[in-house]
């Protein structure tokens, strides 16, 4: 039998390892203005993404609204979400919502651990927010694999909440990694409807992973920015909008993504990539003609 030729590539062949568990990440999720009519009206506003998140292992994704009728805000744009939406993140597959961001504390401290409350009455984590005793970059945990656990934590640049200590924050991913075997930071960053990465951007996430952060997930741009890879980590710089109103005719804005990331039995990742979703009246709906057009790996 002849031998066959060897391939100088065949070294450097690594076989496709086995997807064990998913984790899927959604962008900007504000559930007041007229998502909040349309949910008093019985409307499931994750209904048209509800099989990619139902059928991930772990969810998550930023709140960038309150959900509490508690405070009062002068602001211009402050978000407030109905009483039973905590209940629909529960039914959509949510087990943890992002609290860092610019529009947590719209209402004051007391809503935004009211909102938390809500959460955690649902048996969703509130993440990036200060607990008894703790401080805003304390990591959750949770099971996703036997015997494995992913660690999450939420950070902001931008709005009242950016409380970015590095030594902390350092301090904080240790801690993660001393309890999990993969890490994920959520991010709030960047500049409203801009595609563009910034400096700060970029320079922020390649130190979260040389610190030892597994996967990036950002939001606040309200748009779609680009799936980057460093080290071999994926950093999903913007995802967009989730559930957000207010911009029916700017195409950016209504188009958001999901990052879906693979794990294999060792938790470690298999495979990334951003799943396109177009937002119709500020809801969400699967738009697979564009899914290609993105990243992945």
């Amino acid at each position: 039998m002849r031998e066959r030729r060897k391939n100088c590539f065949d070294l450097f062949r690594v076989p496709p390892s086995k997807t064990a568990a998913t984790l899927v990440f959604g962008g900007d999720v504000m559930l007041g203005r007229s998502c909040a009519a349309k949910i008093e009206n019985g409307v499931d506003p994750f209904a048209g993404v509800a099989a990619e998140l139902r059928g991930a292992s772990f969810a998550a994704a930023n709140l960038e609204c309150t959900i509490s009728d508690l405070g009062e805000s002068a602001k211009r744009y402050a978000f407030r979400a109905p009483a039973t939406s905590a209940q629909l993140l529960r039914s959509a597959g949510f087990r943890a919502m992002g609290l860092a961001n610019n529009h947590a504390l719209d209402f004051g401290s007391t809503a935004l651990q009211d909102c938390a409350a809500r959460l955690i009455q649902e048996k969703i984590e509130p993440v990036g927010v200060a607990k008894t005793g703790s401080n805003t970059c304390e990591p959750s945990f949770f099971s996703v694999l036997d015997g494995k656990k992913i660690a999450l934590l939420a950070i902001s640049a931008v709005g009242p909440a950016a409380r970015i200590d590095r030594a902390n924050l350092n301090s904080a991913i240790a801690t993660a990694h001393s309890h999990a075997d993969f890490v994920v930071c959520l991010v709030h960053w960047g500049i409203e409807n801009s595609e563009n990465i910034t400096d700060e951007q970029r320079e922020l996430a390649r130190w979260l992973i040389d610190h030892g952060v597994d996967v990036v997930v950002g939001s606040h741009p309200h748009c779609v920015q680009s799936l980057d890879f460093y080290h071999g980590r994926p950093i999903a710089y913007s995802l967009g909008n989730l559930v957000f109103d207010g911009a029916p005719t700017v195409a950016s804005w209504n188009r958001g993504a999901l990052l879906k990331v693979g794990l294999n039995e060792d938790a470690k990742i298999s495979s990334a990539s951003l799943i396109a979703v177009i937002l119709q009246d500020g809801l969400p709906q699967m738009d697979v003609t564009e899914s290609d057009r993105f990243g992945s790996r």
